[in-house]
């Protein structure tokens, strides 16, 4: 049997698609390890529009190693500014959010919030 499937429709309405607030443009991950890539310490995100707003990254597929005290999150402090933000591993530490030398190992995935 051979045949080609049908275009896409839409039958009985219309798709639209809405995007406020901020619009990921490019992400630029910062290495501990320069030569081997596997230390993430920094992320840098761009964007096409969302400037006054918060950032929280979660990464996923790995572990947070290393800094005093350990590192436990990326922390992007403040909020966009010109269109990017650099959001690094630190230590939550009752919310202080204390800048270490820790990493983030394993990386697989990383979600994106701005609020």
């Amino acid at each position: 049997m051979t045949g080609n499937a049908a275009a896409p429709q839409v039958v009985g309405g219309a798709i639209t698609q809405t995007v406020s607030g901020a619009v990921l443009s490019d992400i630029q991950y910062g290495f501990a390890d320069t030569v081997a890539k596997t230390q993430v310490n920094t992320v840098t995100l761009t964007f096409t529009a969302g400037n006054g707003r918060s950032v929280a990254l979660t990464p996923a597929g790995g572990a947070y190693s290393g800094g005093t005290p350990v590192a436990d999150e990326f922390h992007c402090a403040g909020t966009i500014a010109a269109l990017t933000i650099t959001c690094n591993v630190a230590a939550n530490n009752n919310n202080a959010h204390t800048a270490n030398t820790g990493v983030y190992t394993g990386l697989t995935s990383m979600t994106v919030t701005v609020s």
